[in-house]
């Protein structure tokens, strides 16, 4: 059911027109497809509608002092939350390799790197072995992330080793 929006007391607005709509994508096949068009409400001339088809939406204004939708409350980021989420020039993490071993946080990147090669040979990602000439080589790529909590604060460098390219 859709978001309606209620009319004031002391503003009682009435609607002249209801648009009715011939989208076949939503109108039933069992009903006779309908032509765009604007049927007046108020004359005596016009036969009443005895029941509208389920696609018909009539829209009702709003006032203009009340806010019609349907926004989470929760989506709102509080103050504090929104300083959290600027990102400062010695918070950015590095875009290339080169960057990270010759920033100012090199000796913070060089151990996430670190990390992450004892991670993968702990783990048996690849084995050495002699270049065959057949064979292709997939390229590597770095690539560099500064996890933060709540508040913002960098709480852990991380880098990943990513394949580049396909095989």
């Amino acid at each position: 059911m859709p978001f309606e929006c209620p009319l004031e007391p002391d503003n009682q607005e009435s609607v002249d027109e209801v648009q009715i709509s011939g989208d076949h994508d939503t109108a039933p096949t069992s009903e006779p497809d309908l032509v765009d068009e604007i049927l007046p409400v108020n004359e005596t001339a016009s036969p009443p509608l005895t029941r509208a088809p389920t696609w018909v939406k009539v829209i009702v204004p709003c006032h203009p002092t009340l806010i019609c939708s349907d926004i989470n409350q929760q989506n709102i980021l509080s103050h504090s939350r929104q300083a959290g989420s600027l990102l400062t020039a010695a918070d950015e993490a590095p875009q290339t390799f080169k960057a990270a071993i010759s920033g100012d946080a090199k000796e913070v990147w060089a151990m996430a790197i670190n990390k992450e090669l004892q991670s993968m040979e702990r783990l048996r990602v690849w084995d050495v072995v002699d270049l065959n000439p057949s064979y292709r080589l997939v390229g590597t790529t770095w690539v560099f992330k500064a996890k933060k909590n709540h508040l913002g604060e960098v709480t852990e460098h991380k880098a990943c080793l990513c394949a580049q390219g396909f095989t």
